[in-house]
This record gives C-alpha cells, sequence and structure tokens, in this order.
C-alpha cells in the first residue's frame, strides 16, 4: 500500500517534506499513478535528498528541475521541458498549481473533459478547500 494517500504530508517523518513537499510529494505520486508501483518512505526521502544535492531541489523543497525528477522516478526520459511546462504531458495525470492563501501543487486526472484531483498530499478532502474540477480547468484544457 502507498504511503502516499491524502493528507499524507502533515504527518510525514522529514520536516522539509512535511513544511513544505507538496509539489515534490505530486511528483512521486504521479510516478506512482503511470508506473503501477510504489514508494515507501525511506525512497521518498533518500530521493528527496538526492534531489537536493544534484541541485534539483532547492531552499524549502522548491522543485527546480521538475522534468528531470519526474523523468527519474518514472525511470524513463517521458517528457520534456516544453511538454511539461504547457501540462500537455501524454498521460491522464497531471500536476497542478493551486494559488489561494497559499502556493500548492496537487495532482489532477482526465476525466472526460472535466479534470478530477486524485491526490492532495496536504488536505485529506481537496473539496475542504474549495479545489474543484471548475477551478482546475484553467489550469490545463482537455480534448
Amino acid at each position: 500500500m502507498s504511503v502516499l494517500i491524502n493528507g499524507c504530508q502533515n504527518n510525514f517523518p522529514y520536516p522539509e517534506i512535511k513544511n513544505f513537499g507538496c509539489y515534490y510529494l505530486t511528483l512521486c505520486k504521479w510516478a506512482e499513478l503511470n508506473k503501477e508501483f510504489v514508494f515507501n518512505e525511506s525512497e521518498i526521502i533518500n530521493n528527496f535528498e538526492r534531489y537536493k544535492k544534484l541541485a534539483w531541489i532547492g531552499v524549502n523543497s522548491w522543485i527546480k528541475e521538475p522534468v528531470k525528477i519526474i523523468n527519474d522516478l518514472m525511470k524513463e526520459n517521458k517528457f520534456t521541458t516544453a511538454e511539461f511546462s504547457k501540462f500537455i504531458p501524454d498521460t491522464n495525470y497531471f500536476p497542478v498549481f493551486y494559488d489561494s492563501k497559499i502556493t500548492h501543487f496537487v495532482l489532477g486526472k482526465k476525466n472526460n473533459n472535466e479534470a478530477e484531483i486524485v491526490f492532495d498530499g496536504w488536505n485529506p478532502s481537496a473539496k475542504d478547500r474549495g479545489l474543484t474540477p471548475a477551478i482546475l480547468n484553467p489550469y490545463r484544457k482537455f480534448k
């Protein structure tokens, strides 16, 4: 069973991931869902530390190289910077930047011509914060 469940960030045993790791955890969950494997906490932490040494992650978990990270997590060069920056990778899943009173990332999924949140590391119920498909749609148009 995956440790990457909605709300897992709140109790994550590594302080920097717990406090600032929503984007990183979203990328990990995206890799899990696309490759059909699960990461344990040690793998998540070890990869995080390795990415920091490579300068792919900066201060406060700032993701500097999301394409390199997702390709490494998926163990293939699936995405390019151009695809990723437009959020149009060849997958049903995609990261969504959400900015209200905080900066936060969640994982969305295509659902016909709409979008739904499938992973929110910070909150067990995305609906509690008003994250709905209507809010997600401006970030990615589906055809």
